[in-house]
């Protein structure tokens, strides 16, 4: 008994080493961008017919003066997508610490521009009415979500306003939707879409935690 209890006391010492030690995200295509600099990419998800589809451009970058990372995404509304968008939301898997929106395109000449190299020319104009989403913020279930009013939903042809979340957590790819319109929601769950980047959970955290729990199970047995 003595042994299992000094071999329990050594894995939970680990688990919490392994708070420091293992933290960065879960792994993924995605870098790091507090030591890889900012990584950028769009991804499209469709509707639950296959039938359309919402491009999501986005940006995540370290920023120096926060200390948190800075996730960036904005909505392409294109005649591909064939409906208006009055819903955006996340699924973080780590914190959030702030969630808003800004003025600005991803693909303008600008401190939000990721496409330096002009690979692609973004055709739709910038839809600022209203400026910003006014249903912003964090569910009860832990999801961050931007809204616009019926009559105020993005139309086809215009793209949305930058809307962004800040996080102290590195990126993972996880799982976005975006909702309205007759085509039905548009989710990362659906065949043929591509995930976004989401704040990852810290794997320290969670190696602690399982070993918690298999510590207090041997004990309850051998009680």
């Amino acid at each position: 008994m003595k042994a299992l209890r000094n071999l329990m006391l050594v894995a939970v010492v680990v688990g919490m080493m392994g708070v420091r030690a293992f933290a960065g995200p879960i792994p993924s295509p995605l870098l790091d961008p507090k030591f890889h600099g900012p990584q950028m990419g769009e991804s499209k998800i469709y509707n639950a017919s296959g039938t359309a589809f919402l491009t999501v451009d986005w940006i995540v970058r370290w920023d120096e003066v926060l200390g948190l990372y800075e996730y960036l995404y904005q909505l392409e509304v294109s005649s591909y997508t064939n409906t208006v968008i009055s819903r955006f939301t996340v699924t973080p898997k780590g914190p959030v610490s702030f969630v808003g929106a800004i003025a600005g395109s991803l693909d303008d000449p600008s401190t939000y521009n990721h496409n330096l190299a002009g690979e692609e020319v973004d055709p739709l104009d910038l839809y600022t009415t209203p400026p910003h989403p006014l249903l912003t913020g964090i569910t009860a279930a832990g999801d961050v979500a931007w809204g616009w009013l019926t009559g105020e939903e993005i139309p086809v042809g215009k793209q949305s306003v930058i809307l962004y979340l800040t996080s102290p957590m590195p990126p993972t790819y996880g799982y976005g939707e975006a909702k309205d319109g007759a085509p039905g929601p548009f989710s990362t769950n659906i065949k043929g879409s591509q995930p976004i980047p989401v704040p990852s959970p810290e794997p320290g955290v969670l190696l602690m935690l399982g070993v918690s729990l298999v510590g207090i199970s041997v004990w309850r047995r051998k009680a």
